[in-house]
């Protein structure tokens, strides 16, 4: 039983270091459709995206050489009930379709809702080990050199790759940078993603060390260039979370640290039940943001009633921004709205599992990231017009639930 383990172990180190020094087509093209689906409108051939044409490539390649890697099967993949699910909200997401096609953002909304839901699929099916996970992690890197790139010639030039998507206030807006992004907040979310992508790398890799800290500076500067106050304040409670909940995991007993998050919770939901949430935005909101804030609160009103309306099955792929005449601007109300309770659920369970991810694994400095994602993400999904949107924010999710899954393997 012994040696049939140790050849067992001794097949998996040859496997690594044969997938290190020279990975399959697969993961190539997954690698470029990672960089080309943060590139937005810039990345393209005529009207194709050159994600899609990675993620095509992609297919086609996994498929023919499926067979040639055992390991890429289902039944051995850590993340396979994630996969399962993710699969179950595509066919879900088409049967909603079916019954809403003729309406607007239907099709344009399911093509995002594919797009997603291939990129986790194929992030947590390709993913073997930390190895893995990091390589993919450093295509969502470059993707974010390239957009601070950009960003930065557009704050000395006040020239721009793409049109901004602004009604009102064009000149504010025309003198800040928004990368390949049509909406600043878009950018700013994606550049708050960035940096928590850029932790990752600190954390795990011994080199380059000194360019992440570089690039996380200059994703501040574009931050706070722009004004965009939800990933700014986002950032800021993900760099005071972030030694806090290191602190806490390290040092407080894992029941305890279990329950008190658990209470903290409940208060808040009391809090939130008790309270309208119009008259806690109207206590704490300041006079210059009060009407945003306002039209935030009533998207939240008129995206539940929605949702009530569908039989908490949901009213379909883009169907929430199509009756209310505007994005929900948040993005697990958008879930809610858009593809109902069952989804919503999912994707509940997702973002819990990070945060007690304490329980399950012993690297602290991957538990405190996660705890601190968690509740960074919950401030930043209501300032982006649309974090469904943004690759990125599935590559990130993706990328930890994956790490969660190696570590709590090799604990």
């Amino acid at each position: 039983m012994l040696s049939k383990k140790i050849k067992m172990s001794k097949r998996s180190m040859m496997y690594n270091s044969y997938r290190k020094k020279c990975r399959p087509y697969y993961d190539k093209f997954l690698f470029m459709m990672i960089i080309g689906a943060n590139l937005g409108e810039v990345a393209s051939i005529g009207p194709l995206k050159l994600s899609w044409i990675f993620g095509i490539s992609t297919i086609f390649v996994v498929f023919a050489f499926y067979n040639n890697d055992s390991r890429l099967f289902l039944i051995n993949n850590k993340n396979k009930y994630t996969i399962i699910f993710v699969v179950f909200w595509l066919f879900y997401g088409l049967i909603q379709l079916l019954f809403v096609v003729g309406k607007p953002y239907s099709i344009s909304f399911f093509i995002i809702l594919v797009i997603n839901s291939f990129l986790i699929f194929q992030i947590m099916l390709q993913t073997k080990n930390r190895g893995d996970v990091l390589y993919y992690n450093r295509a969502l890197i470059i993707s974010l050199a390239m957009n601070i790139i950009i960003g930065l010639w557009e704050v000395s030039t006040h020239n721009h790759l793409v049109e901004i998507a602004a009604d009102e206030n064009m000149d504010y807006y025309l003198i800040r940078a928004h990368g390949v992004f049509g909406n600043v907040n878009d950018y700013c979310t994606f550049l708050y993603l960035g940096i928590v992508s850029l932790f990752i790398c600190f954390f795990y890799e011994k080199q380059h060390k000194l360019l992440y800290i570089i690039m996380v500076c200059a994703c501040i500067f574009l931050l706070l260039g722009v004004g965009s106050r939800g990933p700014i304040v986002g950032v800021i409670v993900f760099f005071l979370a972030l030694p806090v909940c290191y602190f806490i995991i390290k040092h407080i007993n894992k029941a305890v640290l279990t329950v008190s998050i658990c209470l903290v919770i409940l208060l808040v939901t009391i809090v939130f039940v008790q309270y309208p949430l119009e008259k806690i935005v109207r206590e704490f909101s300041s006079s210059g943001n009060l009407e945003s804030d306002l039209l935030r609160v009533d998207l939240i009103k008129g995206s539940l009633q929605l949702f009530l309306q569908s039989y908490l099955l949901g009213v379909g792929p883009g169907q929430s921004s199509y009756q209310l005449g505007i994005n929900p601007h948040n993005f697990f109300i958008e879930l809610l709205a858009d593809y109902g309770i069952f989804i919503f659920i999912g994707f509940a369970i997702l973002f819990v599992r990070l945060l007690f991810s304490f329980r399950e694994i012993k690297e602290v400095k991957l538990a405190a990231l996660n705890m601190a994602f968690v509740l960074s993400f919950s401030i930043v999904s209501v300032s982006s017009s649309s974090a469904n949107r943004i690759r990125a924010t599935w590559i990130v999710i993706s990328i930890l639930s994956s790490l969660v899954s190696f570590e709590e393997e090799v604990k």
